[in-house]
């Protein structure tokens, strides 16, 4: 009998569905408790976080590396648990913001040239996303396949295709999947002058083309779809991350760096300039990155040992 997958499937089932009835301050109390748990009985992946996150900020105690996973943890548990608010009445979500900066966003639409929406898994997003859709900011959010992450129980598939049911409703589009749209779908997009919302992750094979940048000191391996769409369309860019307040509301952050682009013509150019941008956040708040136990999967010198064992 698979244990893991049991509590899984009450978690995802029963555990979830219930924290999120209740009021707001007590749900994201019992949804830190949630992560805490879920922070011991997932030994590999608290482990491989930590040893990431040595790698990033080698002056750190290990008890400051120790409390950053375990807020990556609480990060990842109270988004999941708030996929349960999306479809709110409007005012309730936005009780929830401290600081919007939505501005940034407003004004790069308005230059009618499509806007790259980008982030990196980092954060609260769904919020931000069912917020942002419902004040008429429609966006085409580009996703990861749920059929792409494999080994994980049912509830959470279910739990997965209610949340982005939910987002498609806010947004205003369907959701597409990455590796599953044409990439002359999502250039045409930009030159309608719409919206994508995308997220840097890594490489999720070695068989995609792909662009090399200096990410947290390493030498490490992206997509090249993201920078091949901004080379092609010459959209505006914002980078965007949303997070809780020590007051436990959001804020919105913001940065259009379409001025910092518009000069480069090379991939690695590009790449680099979005990846440092992204990194600079991240070395802000080390907590708010949900993928601290993948930190080493970006790393270039991985991916050539993977390929010299697959030939």
């Amino acid at each position: 009998m698979n244990w893991g997958r049991m509590f899984g499937n009450c978690d995802y089932g029963f555990i979830l569905p219930a924290l999120a009835r209740f009021p707001v301050p007590l749900a994201h109390r019992l949804s830190d408790l949630r992560a805490r748990i879920r922070f011991q009985l997932r030994r590999v992946s608290r482990e491989r976080a930590v040893e990431n996150l040595a790698l990033a900020f080698p002056e750190k105690p290990p008890a400051e590396l120790n409390r950053l996973a375990l807020e990556s943890f609480q990060v990842q548990a109270r988004d999941e648990m708030e996929s349960y608010w999306f479809d709110r009445p409007l005012p309730f979500l936005q009780s929830l913001v401290e600081t919007e900066e939505l501005e940034v966003l407003r004004e790069a639409c308005q230059r009618r040239r499509g806007v790259l929406l980008y982030t990196g898994h980092m954060g609260n997003p769904g919020i931000f996303l069912a917020l942002v859709g419902r004040l008429g900011f429609e966006m085409n959010l580009i996703f990861r396949s749920l059929e792409d992450i494999p080994l994980n129980p049912q509830a959470w598939v279910r739990f997965g295709n209610k949340r982005v049911s939910k987002l498609e409703r806010a947004s205003g589009r369907t959701v597409r999947y990455a590796g599953r749209v044409s990439y002359f779908a999502l250039r045409r997009l930009l030159r309608d002058h719409e919206t994508l919302m995308m997220a840097i992750d890594v490489v999720p094979s070695l068989v995609g083309r792909t662009v090399t940048a200096r990410f947290f000191g390493r030498s490490c391996v992206f997509p090249l779809g993201f920078t091949k769409l901004y080379l092609d369309a010459r959209p505006s860019v914002v980078l965007w991350s949303s997070h809780h307040s020590e007051n436990g509301k959001y804020r919105f952050l913001l940065k259009d760096i379409t001025n910092e682009l518009e000069k480069m013509t090379t991939p690695e150019e590009v790449t680099q300039c979005l990846v440092t941008r992204l990194e600079e956040r991240l070395r802000l708040q080390p907590g708010i990155w949900l993928q601290w136990d993948a930190l080493d999967q970006f790393f270039a010198e991985r991916k050539e040992g993977l390929r010299d064992l697959r030939d």
